[in-house]
């Protein structure tokens, strides 16, 4: 999937939903040879995220208000995924003044969603930055943008899951409701896609058994994550000593997810395992306060 041209289909559907036929306030009440320098800064101290799509951005905005490639210019003053403070600058534009303000809008609503999700994951990783734990996002994102929340997720210091249907399996309850041989259906799947991401939903330590029984009795080829749907440490716990007891620690990684918030998250990765997907790192996160200014 290409995500940069998810990107500029997004761009271009966010200035057509702001600027329709023209922006009225500053065509009319600006003059068009206005020119002036602004900044976004920092109303809040956070993580930045955003750094992909200033350029596409400015550029397609110049195309659809038809004004000359050099109408805005801007620089970057900080990195993706870097920190910074309250009150910091985090980008200067130069140029025409109408441009400039008829960009404002849509160029902010960009900028304060994902460095909220950056800053969200990285208050979550820092919690469980002395484990072994590895913090993944999930498939709640905003629709169109995943490829730019997945984005803000790494710039957080997260990892990403899957990014969308078609690059990893994971059956759920609602599959198995649905099907017959698990079993049969596995092998089928592993000598057609070889190489493609098994995940198995289990919501039992029973269900665990019967998966990680498939590995240790090799009736599947291989199992990569089980993910261990809402339950707790304690449960966790029980499903780590099982999976020992079975010589599969090095072999099925395990997965939690459902129910673990700031609170928690960090007595669940010290049970040991290996990752914990949160849904919230994008559904979520609260946009981050950013102002544009002339100065």
């Amino acid at each position: 999937m290409n995500a940069n041209h998810h990107i500029n289909q997004l761009i271009e559907l966010s200035l057509q939903e702001d600027l329709g036929t023209g922006d009225l306030t500053s065509l009319h009440f600006i003059d068009a040879h206005d020119s002036c320098h602004a900044r976004i800064i920092a109303k809040q101290a956070g993580y930045f995220s955003g750094e992909q799509l200033i350029e596409p951005l400015v550029q397609a905005f110049v195309k659809f208000t038809q004004l000359s490639a050099n109408a805005i210019e801007y620089k970057l003053l900080v990195s993706e995924g870097q920190a910074f403070a309250d009150r910091t600058p985090l980008l200067t534009l130069s140029g025409n003044t109408q441009a400039i303000l008829g960009l404002e809008r849509t160029l902010l609503n960009f900028l304060q969603r994902l460095c909220g999700i950056a800053t969200l994951t990285h208050t979550y990783q820092q919690i469980i930055q002395d484990t072994d734990t590895q913090l993944l996002d999930t498939r709640k994102t905003t629709p169109g943008w995943r490829s730019l929340e997945k984005q803000a997720v790494l710039a957080g210091g997260g990892h990403n899951h899957r990014m969308g249907l078609y690059d990893a399996v994971m059956l759920k309850d609602n599959h198995f409701c649905s099907l017959d041989d698990l079993q049969a259906k596995l092998c089928e799947f592993y000598s057609q896609y070889p190489t493609v991401p098994i995940i198995l939903e289990a919501d039992t330590l029973e269900q665990v058994r019967s998966f990680l029984e498939l590995i240790a009795k090799q009736y599947i080829p291989r199992l990569d994550v089980i993910l261990l749907d809402n339950m707790s440490p304690k449960t966790i716990n029980e499903a780590l000593r099982l999976r020992a007891e079975l010589g599969l620690s090095s072999l099925v990684l395990y997965e939690a997810s459902g129910g673990i918030t700031l609170n928690n998250i960090y007595d669940y990765a010290q049970t040991g395992v290996e990752r914990i997907s949160i849904g919230a790192l994008t559904h979520s996160a609260t946009n981050l306060d950013l102002s544009l200014e002339l100065i």
